[in-house]
């Protein structure tokens, strides 16, 4: 949570900086740019997010990032798993609307983040909704997210060919989690937790398909060449 307030307010203060441009001829200034951010990952794991970008017209940008781990959560802190794995690869579409202020732009993204975990333990879980508790000699669990978002933001601080990247946008996500379970057995009875509206178990607890609200917010430093 305070990643994300730290990011909205940053947000918020770029969108009057925004607005007061004055609106002239809004194209992609340079053929070619590179960015980079940090990237999250469940159980606190935290890594780098760099992406190219390259101007496909004067008024379209395609951009592709991938994420990966880097600093990795102490075993005894890395909760009930044993091994874990992510990944995530995007790519956007920017169009830079002729009218709008210089930097300004709305994005259509598609992504795909892979997630791995692994107990090699034994241990239990539920289904969404059941009283069953299911025990295991040890777990695998799969649960890829695919998602796709319409963003809006602006390139803007421009210092040279330095500059930052604004953006937020709302949108969808599909997770088919899937459970490989080596000696399932009934353990007991579970009584499902209420949860909160907006802040819903984690997918990959539910050996099912869910979909999830997609919300993205941020920045990027980038360098354009």
């Amino acid at each position: 949570m305070r990643t994300v307030l730290i990011l909205t307010i940053c947000f918020c203060t770029a969108q009057p900086l925004l607005c007061q441009q004055a609106e002239h001829d809004n194209a992609v200034s340079e053929k070619y740019a590179v960015t980079l951010i940090p990237a999250f990952f469940p159980y606190d794991k935290m890594g780098l997010q760099p992406g190219l970008q390259f101007r496909i017209s004067n008024h379209f940008a395609l951009m592709s990032e991938v994420a990966f781990p880097i600093v990795f959560t102490p075993q005894h802190e890395a909760g009930i798993y044993d091994q874990t794995q992510f990944l995530r690869a995007t790519t956007e579409l920017k169009y830079f609307r002729a009218k709008s202020p210089k930097g300004r732009f709305t994005s259509f993204q598609i992504g795909y983040s892979k997630r791995q975990f692994v107990d090699k333990d034994s241990g239990w879980y539920h289904d969404e909704g059941d009283t069953a508790l299911t025990g295991y000699s040890s777990l695998s669990i799969k649960s890829p997210v695919f998602f796709c978002t319409v963003k809006m933001g602006g390139e803007m601080f421009q210092w040279k060919k330095v500059f930052m990247d604004f953006f937020m946008g709302l949108g969808v996500r599909v997770i088919p989690t899937k459970y490989d379970i080596e000696g399932a057995y009934v353990k007991g009875l579970w009584t499902p937790p209420k949860e909160f509206v907006l802040v819903p178990e984690p997918a990959w607890n539910y050996n099912k398909t869910c979909m999830r609200l997609h919300v993205s917010l941020g920045f990027r430093i980038g360098w354009k060449f």
